[in-house]
């Protein structure tokens, strides 16, 4: 990754992008936050989980999806992995 971003940046990139927070901050040596998406012709959700650990600059991010939109996870990633590289947050 990047640089080590805050709460509010891994928010602002996430949400120009779409993908709408329900929690994010900072947790002792972590950046944690939830965030989701909804597929817009099935209408189905996207959840994803991202884990900053600050020490090292790791990130780590799991993604979940109900059953109709689970061939587009693959899309879904792509676009997470675009608006942190765009924003410059990874590489």
């Amino acid at each position: 990754m990047a640089a080590i971003p805050s709460a509010s940046q891994l928010e602002q990139v996430l949400i120009s992008n779409n993908i709408k927070t329900m929690a994010s901050g900072d947790v002792g040596t972590h950046v944690k936050g939830y965030w989701y998406a909804q597929e817009a012709v099935t209408q189905g959700y996207f959840l994803i989980e991202v884990v900053v650990e600050k020490a090292t600059s790791a990130l780590t991010a799991t993604v979940k999806s109900q059953p109709n939109v689970q061939q587009r996870t693959g899309d879904f990633k792509q676009i997470f992995e675009g608006a942190l590289k765009n924003a410059g947050l990874l590489w």
